[in-house]
This record gives structure tokens, sequence and C-alpha cells, in this order.
């Protein structure tokens, strides 16, 4: 699960996610609009399979520029 909090959210029109397998290549797998005022958000990847995963969470303005946000890391293990 993926988590972020906004205290404000002025200009900003929608976010998303983007995953990566090796850090690089990156698609979008899920927007949300944003709430105008300042929010929770949650995102669960159900595609999210044993392995090692890049993530990112972009958020589009008004004036229509991107910002990216530091990736994160994640690890699955199955149990053996």
């Amino acid at each position: 699960t993926s988590k972020w909090g906004t205290a404000s959210e002025k200009n900003v029109s929608r976010f998303e996610i983007l995953k990566s397998e090796n850090g690089i290549d990156f698609k979008s797998i899920y927007a949300v609009e944003a709430n105008n005022h300042a929010s929770e958000y949650q995102f669960v990847d159900k595609d999210f399979i044993n392995g090692k995963y890049f993530y990112q969470l972009k958020y589009l303005n008004s004036l229509f520029l991107l910002f990216y946000f530091q990736e994160k890391k994640k690890k699955r293990c199955t149990p053996t």
C-alpha cells in the first residue's frame, strides 16, 4: 500500500502512480483527481507479484507542469 497526503492542493489537478521493474522505464498504473483541499490518498498495487519494483508519484498542476517525487523501491517475497 502506498499512502500520501497533502497540506494544500492549490493548482493541483491530479496525481499519478508510475511503476517500473528496472527503475528507468516507468508506466502509469493509477491516476486520481485532486480534491482541491488537504487530503489523504492511498493506492494498492493489485498486480504486485514477487519481485522488486520502483514507484514514482507524479502530480500535474493547473499550469500543466509535471512534478515527480522520489522513487520508492518495494520488494515482496513469498516464504518458502
